[in-house]
């Protein structure tokens, strides 16, 4: 997207179980990657039990302490990246471990694009091999509004709450990476508005995945 991205504050675990609870919404922890923050276990077990949560990660790092210290049920949204030099009897070991706990459940996936598929079967291959089955699924870039070279103005709208490292709602994850525009800010109190929408005239510049999460776009 041409620009650095923004550098966050991160806040402690029991402000964001906190905020969690009080809105008493469903959440998903993205990133990035959500096991960076060392405060993630102590956060998610802060959740009051009623609320669903969902981590996506790419499962690269060693996280057998991280797991252990989890305590309540969490569904993971676990992607393969080959391209990346991910170590894959790391992350094998990893996805046994969250398996051979009855609180967690997965989808486990690997992106089909250009630049991984001399290595991505042969990846496949051995994941299988181990009594592993990774989805396959199509590469995200393909939405209209990732990666081009030419920007239109469009109108976006979103009804999830997008939340930045700091508390912060974005309009999407494009701004929240540039910190342009923010909105109301989570830890400081209630959110106020249950759908945000904005005229923007970045279409074209927007991150693969800013189509997701109950998103509609119109080009003017």
């Amino acid at each position: 997207m041409g620009q650095r991205p923004h550098v966050y504050r991160t806040a402690p675990p029991e402000m964001w179980s906190k905020a969690i609870n009080r809105e008493h919404r469903h959440i998903v922890l993205t990133g990035g990657e959500p096991f960076l923050y060392k405060g993630l276990p102590d956060l998610v077990n802060g959740v009051t039990a009623e609320l669903k949560i969902r981590i996506y990660s790419n499962f690269c790092l060693d996280l057998q302490d991280a797991l252990s210290a989890i305590k309540r049920p969490v569904h993971f949204y676990i992607s393969w990246h080959p391209q990346k030099r991910a170590d894959r009897k790391r992350f094998l070991a990893n996805v046994q471990k969250m398996y051979a706990n009855p609180l967690f459940t997965a989808d486990i996936h690997a992106i089909d694009a250009e630049e991984t598929r001399a290595t991505l079967d042969d990846d496949l291959a051995f994941f299988s091999s181990q009594g592993l089955h990774l989805d396959k699924d199509a590469d995200q870039r393909t939405f209209d509004g990732s990666c081009q070279p030419a920007l239109h103005t469009a109108v976006c709208a979103k009804t999830i709450y997008l939340i930045g490292p700091d508390g912060t709602r974005y309009q999407c994850v494009s701004r929240m990476m540039r910190n342009d525009h923010p909105l109301e800010n989570m830890l400081e109190g209630p959110l106020k508005t249950p759908e945000a929408v904005s005229v923007c005239p970045d279409f074209g510049n927007c991150a693969p995945c800013d189509i997701l999460g109950e998103t509609q776009m119109a080009i003017f």
